[in-house]
């Protein structure tokens, strides 16, 4: 009875198992609530922090050495022990340093050199560094008042940060709801679960490869590079303060039994559990020694009190006697469990992280494939974020080998909660959404605006669309926009008309609008010319214009480069009645192609203030109202590139001056007369291209746009020296009439990329 009585508290003594009554020393009563308790980083101080004041004492001596006085609250406190400084953040954003020997304050940082609020901080070798709410770090050199910023995540949503205590420019950021871990410019890892988190409970160990917070009342552990879950503990209690005890796989915590708990991570158990009978109020704040020798806690009547010690080897474990004869070997079962424990219930867009262990030595493998997921072998951490398509009941399987061939698996139900989200607005007409968030759609009097407007659904729901503000005589079905503004529609007195216009995409629950702006250029109303149906057969319904076969003579017997004159035969082809526009040169470029073609030659000059084409994120786009410009600084190359892919050609010289000329030979487009200030005929001398078709009396009898003025147009030549190329058509910048004349044409390299140069398009009639 003697040998099990002395066994059983040998168990009892040795393990660790149950209460214990643990030795302590009332050191100080400050008779303030006591709010934080942080040692130096060798052990030799300590400081408790009031209301009003930083109390510091001798770790060693267990003394009150000094106190600081203070007019506010003090939210956090770190030491240079090297320089025996102690620097403290104050609830006003006000940053004080001290010397610890004397209390002469070495310098301060007022709230309005921060502009947001200051998180933490923390000594570096440099100076000071303070950790903003927005993850935005700055250094402070010892002395000067004006900071360096030396990184900067900058994110609207953080709600904590903590320093590394041990690693320079590392920490940890909690922000809606999500934990992540960042070093200096780079983020190591982020967006984890971070529900249910509090910072004040987050602790490092005395490395800074580990770190642990609390969450529910489970303490989690994690690698500081990687994220991944090293060690779980579940508490009963809920849990107070908490701290790493600074050795490996130590930790320390104050439950809301007003016990103090060691914890063995190593074991995934709770090893000693301290109870003082003396302390009879809540104990409230807890911080441990580096070497794990002592600790320290205070009670909310400030008492200040230090604890025994928590080293490791109080908490070692039983070893079993080897046995002499093993009659023997039972085989270990093969068994697979997860951390969390079942059940699995997460929202869709949620990141579900699962460690799965093995009682054995084994290869895990994720069994069952799944999108969106991820098994990392290398620590067994399975994760998986879900979308809309995959809300629902989900079964995943892992499978465990071990390398005498044994194997088992794992079943694990997780249920996929989805929600109902908004739909979003993506396209109207040729625009995108993202990249105009205030999209206005231009179109001339007398033109048909025709613009689909297009919404997507995460949820899969059927949409319906409506559209408020639009004129009476526009028509909105389904989900396309049509009107056809009369010439008379925008006031004499006006160059253009803006209507506001409402969309609203619905699922039935969710309502989204969209404003829009309809944008209405005033153009002169066009007169009737008869057509020769001799000359014209049809207009193809994709604005071109049919020109029959015929015999036509091309040059001129006077001019430089435009004599003689001689007759060609030219067969029947289609021709584009307006020049090529950036919207449709945009479509081009996001077919996909590239500014440069697969020879490595120049396409279009995006560079030039003149192009209205710029690179976005994923692609092009045109700029805001230059939609129905004609392109310009477009290369020869260019222009047949973009011909090619709509399946078409250039114009030959021979061409495109019989469809200028006619056959009745005329001068000018419209005719013999040159053009006049008095007449509205065409665009030259002036600063810019217009939209095509702005002059509709200029076009000629075919009703063909541009042929003069506007921008002058690539052709391939019928012959020209060397590798030029020719324009034809004068341009906005054309001085006088000769320059737009029919016959008028000017050599230019293909590479040249001219702010007066675009192009229209041809195509051969199959017979």
């Amino acid at each position: 009875m003697f040998r099990i009585l002395v066994l059983f508290l040998f168990i009892f003594v040795f393990l660790g198992v149950g209460f214990e009554l643990g030795s302590q020393i009332l050191i100080d009563k400050t008779h303030q609530k006591v709010h934080g308790l942080y040692y130096s980083t060798d052990d030799r101080i300590f400081a408790a922090t009031t209301s009003n004041s930083v109390n510091l004492y001798n770790a060693k001596k267990r003394n009150k050495v000094s106190e600081i006085h203070l007019s506010g609250i003090p939210k956090r406190v770190t030491f240079e022990v090297k320089k025996n400084w102690i620097a403290v953040l104050m609830s006003t954003n006000t940053i004080h340093v001290w010397d610890i020997r004397d209390k002469n304050k070495v310098f301060t940082i007022q709230a309005k050199q921060v502009a947001r609020e200051v998180a933490d901080i923390w000594f570096i070798p440099s100076g000071l560094c303070v950790g903003l709410i927005d993850g935005t770090l700055l250094k402070f050199s010892i002395g000067q008042t004006e900071p360096k910023q030396v990184i900067g995540v900058n994110y609207s949503d953080v709600t904590g940060l903590r320093f590394s205590p041990t690693i320079t420019h590392q920490f940890a950021i909690l922000r809606n709801d999500k934990i992540s871990f960042h070093s200096f410019r780079k983020t190591l890892w982020g967006n984890l679960n971070g529900s249910g988190i509090d910072m004040d409970l987050l602790a490092f160990n005395s490395s800074g490869n580990q770190m642990a917070f609390v969450r529910n009342g489970t303490v989690e552990v994690r690698d500081c590079q990687t994220g991944h879950v090293l060690n779980q503990i579940e508490s009963d209690d809920k849990i107070i303060s908490f701290c790493f005890a600074r050795q490996p796989n130590i930790a320390i915590a104050v439950s809301s039994k007003n016990t103090i708990q060691v914890w063995d991570l190593s074991a995934n158990q709770v090893a000693k559990t301290y109870r003082y009978k003396q302390v009879n109020t809540p104990i409230r704040n807890l911080d441990c020694t580096g070497n794990g020798r002592q600790f320290a806690f205070a009670t909310d009547k400030g008492e200040v009190w230090l604890g025994g010690e928590v080293q490791k080897r109080n908490i070692a474990k039983r070893v079993k006697p080897k046995r002499k004869q093993v009659v023997a070997r039972k085989q270990k079962s093969l068994i697979l469990k997860t951390t969390p424990l079942p059940p699995y219930v997460i929202t869709v867009g949620e990141t579900i992280e699962i460690q799965v262990d093995c009682s054995l030595a084994a290869v895990i493998q994720l069994f069952t494939p799944i999108d969106n997921a991820n098994f990392d072998s290398n620590h067994n951490l399975f994760r998986w974020t879900p979308n809309f398509s995959q809300a629902g009941e989900k079964k995943i399987r892992f499978s465990a080998e071990t390398k005498d061939g044994r194997s088992t698996f794992l079943d694990l139900d997780i249920k996929v909660k989805s929600i109902n989200v908004a739909p979003v607005f993506t396209k109207i007409g040729v625009l995108e959404v993202k990249d105009n968030p205030t999209p206005k759609l231009v179109v001339n009097e007398g033109e048909v605006l025709d613009s689909e407007v297009q919404a997507y659904d995460q949820n899969g729901d059927l949409l319906t669309y409506t559209a408020t503000g639009l004129p009476s005589d526009a028509q909105f079905e389904e989900n396309r926009i049509r009107w056809n503004p009369s010439f008379d529609f925008v006031s004499a007195k006006d160059l253009k008309t803006e209507i506001p216009v409402t969309l609203i995409a619905s699922d039935d629950e969710f309502h989204t609008k969209l404003p829009i702006t309809i944008i209405v250029f005033s153009v002169d109303q066009p007169e009737e010319q008869p057509v020769d149906n001799n000359q014209v057969d049809l207009r193809p319904p994709d604005q071109m214009i049919r020109i029959p076969e015929s015999d036509f003579v091309v040059g001129i017997d006077s001019g430089i480069s435009e004599k003689p004159g001689n007759t060609i035969f030219i067969l029947a082809f289609d021709v584009d009645r307006f020049e090529v526009t950036n919207a449709e040169y945009v479509s081009f470029l996001n077919s996909p192609q590239s500014v440069i073609d697969t020879d490595g030659r120049e396409l279009i000059n995006l560079n030039s203030m003149a192009t209205k084409i710029e690179q976005i994120s994923n692609g092009y786009q045109v700029q805001l109202g230059f939609e129905r410009h004609p392109v310009v600084g477009v290369s020869w190359y260019g222009a047949k590139a973009y011909a090619e892919w709509v399946g078409k050609r250039l114009l030959t010289e021979t061409e495109w001056e019989s469809i200028a000329r006619g056959n009745d030979q005329r001068l000018f487009p419209w005719g013999n007369q040159p053009p006049s200030e008095n007449e509205n005929l065409l665009n030259y001398r002036s600063k810019a291209p217009v939209p095509i078709g702005s002059y509709p009396r200029g076009e000629n009898p075919l009703g063909i746009h541009d042929l003069a003025g506007n921008v002058a147009e690539w052709v391939t030549p019928k012959k020209v020296a060397g590798k030029a190329k020719i324009v034809r058509g004068g341009s906005w910048k054309s001085l006088n009439p000769r320059s737009v004349r029919t016959t008028a044409r000017f050599p230019l390299l293909p590479d040249q990329m001219i702010s007066w140069v675009g192009f229209r398009c041809a195509r051969d009639i199959e017979n």
